[in-house]
């Protein structure tokens, strides 16, 4: 095949004969054997070109297989956490857990004792059948259940923290705490049923497992111990990284005293 003056159009125009096309030189051929030695000339795509030279490696193009994303926050292992000059039992086996999520939960909770002479803590699972690169979905779900809450239990703040998880399913899950005026509720049956309507009604793809013993009043050390073990479990380095490099693991409020005025805002670390 030999080469010509190249066309305009990206395209290479190249003779090509019998013998050349079937890969025989002349003298290989048998005599009994007609060929007709005539130039025909075609066009090839210098891009196809390409591929054909390098081993035909951008013939077919295929979604790259779902990684996981490399995460840069320190994982801690050990069966219990320091935070304030406490130690508290925390649920890390077998992978530990991120020391940034726990930090994020603890330093909440602490803001929430502070604000609050009692807190409500209520720890509850959301699971979808639609995998999604980003977490939207549980953007706008907050937004729906928080309105819902302030309403019906006539409330400003409300604490949380939720972490996006994908293991062995084809879509991801996530774990969503919140934190709430101990004062204002006395049990979670009517807000699971918020929840789960916020949650399950939206989208036809979503389920809200039930938990057993979900909520803890925090008004004691021993209640903040149970609390902190419960969370923890958030915090486990296993399910995530599962997801675009965009996409964040975790979100949680921001509430800060200052001077006397509680910044609550939310922040995706």
């Amino acid at each position: 095949m030999n080469k010509l003056k190249n066309p305009p159009g990206g395209f290479d125009r190249a003779e090509l004969s019998e013998t050349k096309k079937l890969g025989l030189s002349a003298s290989a051929v048998s005599p009994n054997f007609e060929i007709q030695d005539q130039a025909r000339e075609f066009l090839v795509s210098i891009e196809a070109n390409h591929d054909i030279n390098t081993g035909g490696e951008n013939l077919v193009h295929r979604p790259a297989p779902s990684k996981r994303t490399r995460n840069r926050k320190k994982v801690i292992y050990g069966d219990d956490f320091e935070f304030g000059g406490y130690r508290y039992l925390i649920n890390s086996k077998p992978s530990g857990i991120y020391l940034r999520i726990m930090t994020t939960m603890m330093e909440q909770l602490e803001v929430c004792l502070v604000r609050w002479s009692r807190v409500f803590m209520l720890r509850f699972d959301l699971h979808t059948y639609q995998h999604t690169h980003s977490n939207q979905i549980i953007t706008k779900f907050r937004k729906r259940l928080f309105e819902r809450i302030k309403w019906r239990y006539q409330v400003d703040e409300i604490g949380f923290c939720w972490v996006r998880e994908q293991e062995r399913a084809k879509a991801q899950h996530y774990h969503f705490v919140i934190f709430l005026d101990g004062d204002r509720i006395r049990h979670s049956s009517k807000l699971n049923r918020i929840i789960k309507d916020a949650w399950e009604t939206y989208d036809g793809n979503n389920h809200m497992p039930v938990i057993p013993r979900p909520f803890v009043f925090i008004d004691t050390h021993e209640a903040k111990k149970k609390a902190v073990y419960r969370i923890s479990y958030l915090a486990k380095a296993r399910g995530k990284g599962y997801r675009p490099p965009q996409t964040k693991d975790y979100g949680s409020s921001r509430m800060k005293i200052k001077g006397g005025i509680d910044d609550v805002k939310e922040t995706r670390q």
